[in-house]
């Protein structure tokens, strides 16, 4: 006489608020995971730019470097210039005796958002006097205002490799114009 085996059916409970759950986390994770390395991809060898541009009806602001490519320690030579490319002179305004400024900010990566944090700014060692003066610029005529980024914080450090924020400002009266080169210095 054969003896059949016992078959136990078992039924598993199934909690469908648990599995959603587990989805969601899993999910987030693998967005995170996405997100991160398509900003690494992306960034990890995004040269700081070489020229920014704004342009007004009769007024061209332009900020760039000397060179495309500078080493850690040599110094960054920064131009802002404001141009007439108008037909008719044009009366430029300022409130203040500094007519430009250079800031200078490290960008740090932060989840998902990158933090700016201020490293070096031209004006700081400088006497800012008020003063409304101005400045005309015929047709054509380009004003050039120009600074020097040794590469170092405002303590005198010198920065590390990595993504960076160089601002050009000038300090027009009633509204300053900023523009702004990002990109990554230095070996990784």
């Amino acid at each position: 006489m054969e003896v059949s085996p016992i078959k136990i059916k078992r039924r598993i409970k199934r909690n469908p608020k648990k599995e959603i759950a587990t989805f969601i986390v899993l999910l987030i994770v693998v967005i995170i995971a996405f997100v991160f390395s398509v900003r690494y991809i992306v960034t990890k060898d995004e040269p700081l730019n070489k020229a920014a541009h704004v342009k007004t009806r009769s007024l061209l602001f332009t900020l760039r470097m000397k060179k495309t490519h500078y080493n850690l320690g040599e110094p960054i030579q920064l131009i802002l210039e404001v141009r007439n490319i108008g037909s008719k002179p044009v009366v430029v305004k300022f409130n203040e005796s500094l007519e430009y400024d250079f800031l200078v900010q490290r960008e740090t990566d932060l989840l998902f958002m990158r933090i700016p944090a201020s490293l070096w700014r031209y004006s700081a060692n400088r006497a800012i006097q008020p003063g409304r003066h101005t400045i005309t610029l015929q047709p054509q005529e380009t004003k050039a205002y120009k600074g020097i980024w040794d590469q170092k914080d405002s303590g005198g450090r010198q920065v590390k490799a990595g993504l960076y924020i160089i601002t050009g400002t000038i300090n027009l009266a009633g509204k300053s114009t900023e523009l702004q080169m990002r990109g990554k210095m230095g070996d990784r």
